[in-house]
């Protein structure tokens, strides 16, 4: 048993230590394929044409509007011209009538490539600056690149006329001038949500014979605005 003891005494005494593990310098790192990579570019690659391509079709689309509307949807103004005006007889009989009837007709061309609409048509006659007659007109279209034929008839008050001193003069010497003045007031649609709104004011100095009941001649000037 000493022997024993002596030998266990004699062998060499093992030590362990386990060092801790810092696990702030343990990482892990994943390379991702190349395929991986690829797929990821091709989809930005998509992504940057399909924008370009947007970009390019919108900047074509307004270049396309633009020269549509300087060139073949370009707003012309339209042209007013005095066909004729009649008036009846003033005689009554032995005496002047109460009341006269005015007829005229006047021209409106349009020479734009869309049609124009018009919701009424006011029309004026003036006797040394006053106003003694007006006519209200319904409204209308006036197709695209043609001429359509506006009549107006209405009533004219003597009395209105007797009361200026200088008809009568007028009158005797066969020739009675009057001022009309005539108003259309009209929209054009260049596009669908787009629209341009036309008036058209055209007045004029209109020489009525009497013997004749018509219009000797006339002088017009005509006024357009666009907005």
């Amino acid at each position: 048993m000493a022997e024993n003891s002596q030998s266990q005494d004699k062998l060499p005494h093992l030590t362990m230590s386990v060092a801790p593990v810092n696990r702030n310098h343990v990482a892990m790192t994943i390379e991702p394929d190349s395929s991986t990579k690829s797929s990821q570019k091709a989809k930005r690659n998509h992504c940057c044409t399909c924008c370009c391509a947007f970009i390019s079709l919108i900047f074509i689309l307004v270049i396309i509007l633009v020269i549509i509307s300087l060139t073949l949807y370009k707003v012309k103004n339209p042209v007013m011209t005095m066909k004729s005006v009649s008036i009846s007889d003033f005689l009554g009989g032995s005496s002047i009538s109460p009341v006269v009837t005015v007829n005229a007709s006047a021209f409106v061309s349009n020479p734009n490539s869309l049609s124009m609409s018009y919701k009424s048509t006011t029309i004026g006659i003036y006797y040394h600056g006053k106003l003694i007659s007006q006519y209200e007109g319904p409204g209308g279209v006036s197709p695209a690149k043609q001429t359509i034929l506006m009549n107006a008839t209405f009533d004219l008050k003597t009395s209105d006329l007797m009361n200026d001193s200088q008809f009568m003069d007028e009158f005797i010497s066969g020739v009675v001038g009057f001022n009309t003045s005539t108003f259309v007031g009209g929209t054009v649609r260049p596009f669908v949500v787009l629209h341009k709104r036309i008036d058209v004011v055209m007045n004029c100095t209109v020489m009525i014979d009497m013997m004749k009941r018509s219009m000797k001649n006339s002088t017009c000037w005509e006024q357009v605005k666009l907005w």
